[in-house]
């Protein structure tokens, strides 16, 4: 499944910089990188409010985080139970679904993946890129062996581990072995 973040902006008063009572830390957008999480020190409160606040289970990890506003697919993983706003996807694999969420955000942050997305989707707007819906839940994602499931969610996990730096050797065999998998 996949959804959007808190449907509030960055100004929204129920946001924060200071940790208070019922406040939870919240990623914008620009907190979402490859393989990359990064807090800024904001803080939501939810209210019942239900066309803004989503369910609190979409933020328990793990979950797959995309950011919305990118001209690429940026894919992170939820590690901390962080609340997201709308600029953040939250992708979750399906019960029945045979992939990991390591697995998802290296396929997501490949090259093939993104060359197609590229293909597919003209998104090259330069004040306001955004990601829709429609589009990630549109990408086809392979079906891996066990072995190369496995591979590439081992590597996701240490490109995750450094935070996205330094990754260039793993990142470059993510890619062959991405792209094998749709037989490119």
């Amino acid at each position: 499944s996949v959804v959007r973040g808190v449907e509030v902006g960055k100004r929204d008063s129920s946001i924060s910089t200071t940790p208070q009572r019922g406040a939870f830390p919240v990623l914008r957008g620009e907190d979402v990188g490859r393989y990359n999480v990064c807090f800024s020190g904001f803080y939501i409160r939810p209210t019942d409010d239900l066309h803004k606040f989503k369910p609190r289970d979409l933020y328990r990890k793990p979950g797959v985080l995309v950011r919305r506003v990118a001209n690429d697919l940026m894919a992170a993983i939820n590690t901390e139970d962080y609340y997201v706003l709308n600029t953040v996807y939250v992708a979750k694999p399906l019960s029945h679904c045979c992939v990991d969420v390591e697995f998802l955000c290296a396929v997501l942050n490949s090259r093939i993946l993104n060359a197609y997305f590229h293909g597919m989707y003209i998104n090259d707007d330069a004040i306001f890129p955004y990601i829709r819906k429609e589009q990630l839940v549109g990408l086809p994602i392979a079906v891996p062996s066990q072995q190369d499931h496995t591979r590439i969610a081992a590597l996701a996990r240490k490109c995750l581990d450094a935070k996205g730096e330094g990754c260039a050797e793993w990142e470059a065999e993510i890619d062959d072995r991405v792209a094998a998998l749709y037989g490119v």
